[in-house]
């Protein structure tokens, strides 16, 4: 098994909700089209200081 872990930075032009949606509706499929690709797991940031 090979596991990786990644941080990205959001672009200053996408709201913070833009930037999850991005990544976890265009993203993850693209993700798991890949051959040999049984799981991917994306960890989004939280803001509890609303």
């Amino acid at each position: 098994m090979i596991k990786r872990m990644g941080l990205f930075q959001r672009r200053q032009d996408l709201t913070q909700t833009q930037f999850g949606a991005y990544w976890g509706k265009k993203h993850s499929p693209l993700m798991m089209r890949m051959p040999k690709f049984l799981h991917y797991t994306q960890n989004h940031r939280l803001d509890l200081a609303q």
